[in-house]
């Protein structure tokens, strides 16, 4: 990744003009973890991976010379970056949230209705687009 955004980095500032396209057929491709704990470790490596390109990348941001599509890449890297923090804080506060009274029944069931869903969706889909 980091090499990657470093290139379309000096494209940009060197005028060159190159495209950069996306491959269904890679030619390498990641290790399976074979346990649980390994699977955390590893996507809290990528976690922190994408997090320091993000930081090191930050310059990207909002520069004309980067274009709109490094621009909106990049927003679209911070959104991955945050949505498990959101996702996160919406299991701890929904419950916390219908304890307290702040909700009611009908729209705890509906969230959890949506979330379902919406996790069927994705599971789905995700699915089907690697046929």
């Amino acid at each position: 990744m980091d090499l990657v955004i470093t290139l379309r980095e000096h494209a940009a500032r060197n005028n060159a003009g190159a495209g950069f396209s996306f491959t269904s057929d890679p030619v390498c491709w990641t290790e399976c973890p074979s346990t649980f704990r390994m699977l955390s470790r590893q996507r809290r490596r990528w976690q922190l991976g994408l997090c320091q390109c993000l930081r090191k990348h930050r310059g990207m941001l909002f520069r004309p010379v980067t274009g709109l599509s490094a621009c909106s890449a990049y927003l679209s890297s911070v959104y991955r970056s945050a949505r498990h923090l959101v996702e996160f804080l919406g299991y701890v506060l929904v419950p916390l949230s219908f304890f307290g009274g702040l909700i009611s029944p009908a729209l705890l069931g509906l969230f959890i209705l949506l979330g379902l869903a919406y996790g069927g969706f994705l599971s789905v889909g995700l699915c089907s687009s690697r046929r």
